[in-house]
C-alpha cells in the first residue's frame, strides 16, 4: 500500500496517486489539472512556484485572469463569455497535444467544473482536481493584501465548503483529487509547490 504525504493531504475517496517518501513529493499524473478554490487561496501563487521551479513550462498555466488582461487589458464579468471560451480553447489545445494543462480560476461552480470535466473527456486525458481549501480567515487576509479586492469572498468560501468536497468532485469525473496545504499548515504556497512532481501519462 502507498503511504502518503501529510502535508500535502490526499482527498478522502478515490484514486489519488503516489508518493515517493525518499523525497516526499506526490506525483501527479499529467492531463488536465483543475485548481479550485476562493480568490487569495493561493492557486496562482502555488502554479508560478511550479513554473519558476521548472516543474511544468509557463504555457501550461492557462489563468482566466491573465487571458482578461491580456485581451481587454482588466477584468470585467460582462466579457466572462470570450475570456472563457479563449481559456477552454488554449486548455484543449494543449491537452490534444498531449501536454499537461492547468486551469488556473476559481472553479468552485459545479458547473465551471463540469465544462472542464468535459474538455478532459474531449481529449481523452485523465482530470485532477487540486483543492486549495482555506479558512475565511486566511482568505480575508490574503485579499486584504491585494491590490483588486474581492466584494463577495464570504459567497466563494461558502460554495467551496458546500460543493467541492473530494467525494463530490470524485463524483462529478474527477481521477484523482488533492488538497494543498498553505498557512493553516505552516507552508506557503512556493513551499507546497516543492512537494508536487507532474508525471507523464
Amino acid at each position: 500500500m502507498p503511504q502518503f504525504n501529510t502535508l500535502l493531504r490526499p482527498g478522502r475517496t478515490g484514486r489519488i496517486g503516489w508518493l515517493d517518501m525518499t523525497d516526499c513529493l506526490i506525483v501527479i499524473p499529467a492531463g488536465l489539472i483543475v485548481l479550485i478554490g476562493p480568490p487569495g487561496a493561493g492557486k496562482s501563487s502555488f502554479a508560478a512556484e511550479l513554473v519558476h521551479r521548472s516543474s511544468i513550462e509557463a504555457g501550461a498555466v492557462i489563468s482566466s485572469d491573465a487571458i482578461a488582461t491580456e485581451l481587454f487589458g482588466v477584468y470585467d464579468p460582462r466579457y466572462d463569455p470570450i475570456v472563457f471560451g479563449e481559456r477552454d480553447r488554449r486548455l484543449l489545445a494543449r491537452l490534444r497535444c498531449g501536454q499537461v494543462a492547468f486551469a488556473d480560476s476559481t472553479n468552485v461552480r459545479p458547473e465551471a467544473r463540469r465544462r472542464l470535466i468535459d474538455l478532459a473527456r474531449q481529449a481523452e486525458v485523465p482530470a485532477s482536481a487540486l483543492r486549495f481549501p482555506r479558512s475565511l480567515r486566511t482568505l480575508r487576509a490574503q485579499d486584504a493584501a491585494r491590490d483588486r479586492q474581492v466584494a463577495d469572498i464570504e459567497w466563494y468560501y461558502d460554495l467551496m465548503r458546500r460543493t467541492c468536497a473530494p467525494s463530490a468532485l470524485r463524483a462529478e469525473g474527477f481521477a484523482w483529487v488533492f488538497d494543498v496545504p498553505g498557512a493553516e499548515d505552516g507552508l506557503s504556497a512556493q513551499e507546497a509547490a516543492c512537494l508536487v512532481r507532474i508525471r507523464d501519462l
